[in-house]
């Protein structure tokens, strides 16, 4: 058991192109989950059988991640909005790996 919560090892990191202005976070949260609920039974099954190996960590920086407070969110949203009036479209759907 490691001394902190959630400083354990990661075995899988997923992400979905969500759409920055018209999802809120709590969309994105849910629908990361379940659009990945393949790759993430995968790995839970690969860490039952005991083959799951570990993502490597070193040189990323640590964070720590919680619901977002207002102010932040409110500026995201903002930020989000004057990149889809800045560049029309799907400006504000998140390429992120």
């Amino acid at each position: 058991m490691d001394a902190g919560v959630d400083t354990g090892p990661i075995y899988l990191q997923a992400t979905y192109p969500f759409n920055e202005v018209e999802e809120s976070h709590r969309v994105i949260q849910y629908r990361v989950v379940l659009d990945n609920l393949e790759a993430i039974a995968a790995t839970l099954r690969s860490a039952w059988n005991g083959h799951a190996s570990p993502i490597r960590t070193e040189g990323r920086r640590s964070a720590t991640w919680g619901q977002p407070w207002l102010t932040a969110y409110l500026r995201w949203k903002a930020a989000a909005r004057r990149t889809r009036v800045n560049a029309p479209g799907d400006a504000a759907l998140s390429r992120r790996p």
